[in-house]
């Protein structure tokens, strides 16, 4: 099926029209089947990624014609007269606010989501003189469009409200473990009782300790089963991974998991590795193939300078996901082994090469825990950093994309690196914007500016009190010097 069009404004930015429009949407962006009609009329790809000049020549043309009868029958959308209106009055509003249309839709919610928070943020743009407020016509008849757009300021009080509107409670709803472990076992997809379970075990672990046989027991009847449903199963691993904080049995399962012969049990098992390793790494990192602590004990607690000659049994079971042809095994490797290779660059170190041949991978994410993995690996050992240059520059010259944080941090401090510090630096400041970026992204910015001794150019209250995700907040304590990542 045919993907919506999606557009992005500027994060800061909104539109309101003085009339409802008619055009047919899918999930607030617009329906695919527009597309063959802005191709053949006004040449317009809306596969391919359009900035506003490309967006406002297309809403040009389109309003320098009028409606033929035959569309209506030659093309699924636009149906009549009044939809054809409407989608040229909503390319130039979009245009007039900058919006890209066709690329990667908004990946942040905030303020222009939540209608009370929209209200605000049109009444404050109003009155506040550094704000941009542009009524703007869209047809000839006289409908028009306003387009706001907060300052820097207003903008970013807007999105702490909206987080702390939005932010759940921080004591989930009392329930009995019990109750929810045997609807794991009564109910056919009990994924309200998976996500009910993990908040609690987020809450605290040990409530739900007891049940942990039954969680596991759960987890894994999803091996071969015809039909998975991924939310119960990242439900039922993100429950495994608060336990795993406190239970040492579901560290080992987990990491055995790694080789399960399913690849959805193995690609959740390492989701939760990911999201147990920077929490609990020398833990994974000792689980050995008789499930006890192994000679990995100097490198990882003690002495840790030299590399090990052999990878722990978790990172040799990541390193097999990531030789398999399966992207999605290779991304959840990646992601679990860019946080060993922050922390224990050591143990990680025999995956250098693999690491840096991923570099130039098609997918985004898969590209962004390559590269963090590397600089990690670089910090400690320069010569992986020398090793992989050129994939390091390919990334640091993209700066649409977030891996190039981490590899301008990586030729930064690099002897002889290709890449200023203050560039580098910059390249972070930029993607530690949790009201613009995923805080996946945000995360790996501030450990960049951590890195480059240059925390002091955001700021950190300010994003930690828009983090979300107990993950960023801990990279937040990590750059304040309040925790120890190591």
């Amino acid at each position: 099926m045919d993907q919506p069009i999606r557009w992005t404004l500027p994060a800061s930015a909104f539109v309101a029209f003085d009339a409802p429009l008619s055009v047919a949407t899918v999930d607030g962006d617009l329906d695919p089947a527009y597309r063959t009609f802005l191709q053949s009329e006004v040449g317009f790809d809306a596969a391919d990624d359009a900035d506003a000049s490309a967006l406002a020549a297309a809403a040009g043309r389109l309003a320098s014609k009028e409606w033929h009868p035959t569309w209506g029958h030659r093309y699924d959308r636009p149906r009549d007269p009044m939809e054809f209106r409407d989608l040229t009055r909503l390319l130039r509003a979009l245009a007039a606010a900058d919006a890209h249309l066709g690329g990667p839709g908004a990946t942040v919610e905030s303020y222009q989501d939540d209608d009370a928070l929209r209200d605000q943020a049109t009444e404050t743009a109003s009155e506040c003189p550094e704000c941009r407020v542009e009524t703007v016509s869209t047809d000839a008849d006289g409908a028009a469009a306003t387009v706001y757009e907060c300052c820097e300021r207003h903008h970013r009080e807007l999105h702490r409200e909206y987080v702390d509107a939005t932010r759940a409670p921080d004591h989930p709803t009392p329930a009995d473990a019990f109750d929810l472990a045997n609807r794991l076992e009564a109910e056919a997809l009990a994924i309200d009782a998976a996500a009910e379970l993990a908040d609690v075990a987020a809450y605290d672990p040990h409530a739900v300790r007891p049940v942990v046989d039954k969680v596991l027991a759960e987890f894994e009847s999803q091996r071969g089963a015809d039909l998975v449903n991924v939310d119960y199963l990242r439900e039922l691993a993100r429950a495994l991974t608060h336990l795993g904080l406190v239970d040492g049995s579901v560290r080992v399962r987990l990491v055995r998991s790694l080789a399960d012969d399913d690849a959805r049990i193995r690609q959740a098992s390492a989701a939760a590795v990911a999201s147990l390793a920077w929490e609990r790494p020398e833990s994974l990192l000792a689980v050995g193939d008789d499930a006890v602590p192994t000679g990995y004990l100097k490198q990882v607690f003690g002495d840790d300078t030299d590399p090990v000659d052999e990878a722990p049994l978790v990172v040799r079971e990541l390193a097999a996901m990531v030789a398999e042809g399966d992207a999605d095994s290779r991304e959840h490797a990646l992601g679990a082994l860019r946080e060993f290779a922050r922390t224990h660059p050591n143990a990680v170190y025999p995956l250098a090469a693999e690491l840096g041949s991923h570099l130039e991978a098609t997918h985004a994410r898969t590209r962004l825990y390559a590269a963090v993995a590397v600089a990690g690996l670089s910090a400690r050992y320069p010569e992986v950093g020398v090793d992989a240059t050129a994939g390091l520059d390919f990334l640091a010259a993209r700066t649409e994309d977030p891996a190039s944080v981490p590899a301008s941090c990586a030729l930064a401090v690099l002897p002889g690196g290709s890449v200023p510090r203050a560039v580098a630096a910059d390249r972070a400041v930029q993607y530690a914007d949790p009201s613009r970026y995923p805080q996946y992204v945000v995360r790996e910015a501030v450990y960049a500016l951590d890195a480059l001794d240059a925390t002091d150019r955001v700021d950190l209250d300010w994003i930690r009190a828009c983090a979300t995700e107990s993950a960023l907040e801990h990279a937040v304590d990590v750059a304040r010097g309040e925790v120890d990542d190591a």
